[in-house]
């Protein structure tokens, strides 16, 4: 039985975090049903039971992780924030919270440490620090993903619902 990208995909806990050296964990989901990967350790945010989900379903045996989540989380310093909101945007498990134009704070407990915020501050506000306590469950991470996602869902049927709006009326 030939595995598929979407079964891959659907036990990867989709944090897009590019931990594993992927773009996002469909093109790493891809690349272990085309068999042009064969580590199935790389998913550090899922770790040890996302490796064991991943050996089951491609009928390999199963793997050690090795290299651990990390144990770094992202710092803000609030000085420097201005409220842009690309670090907002960015965080895959919804980890930063915060409005347009105002100040943000990093919920160091669903950090996972990808440091994708980084990088898109434009004022070097956000680093990587040692993590001030033991690692998030994974619960916690997941909690966030979900937060996120519903957030991106009701957006996008504002969305639809203004789209409609506008063809309504005008037609009226």
């Amino acid at each position: 039985m030939s595995i598929t990208v979407q079964q891959i995909c659907d036990v990867l806990p989709q944090t897009q975090c590019r931990e594993c050296g992927y773009d996002g964990c469909r093109p790493y989901a891809t690349a272990l049903a085309a068999g042009l990967e064969s580590d199935i350790t790389k998913c550090l945010p899922g770790a040890q039971p996302i490796a064991n989900a991943i050996a089951a379903l491609l009928n390999k045996p199963q793997q050690i992780v090795i290299k651990q989540p990390s144990h770094v989380t992202a710092l803000l310093n609030v000085d420097r924030c201005i409220g842009c909101n690309l670090c907002v945007k960015v965080c895959p498990v919804d980890a930063i919270i915060g409005e347009l134009n105002f100040e943000h704070q990093v919920i160091e407990s669903d950090c996972t440490g990808c440091g994708l915020c980084v990088p898109v501050c434009p004022t070097s506000c956000l680093s990587l620090t040692d993590r001030q306590e033991d690692l998030p469950s994974q619960q916690s991470n997941y909690a966030g993903m979900a937060r996120k996602q519903a957030r991106e869902l009701a957006l996008r049927e504002k969305r639809v619902q203004e789209y409609q709006q506008t063809i309504c009326e005008k037609k009226s």
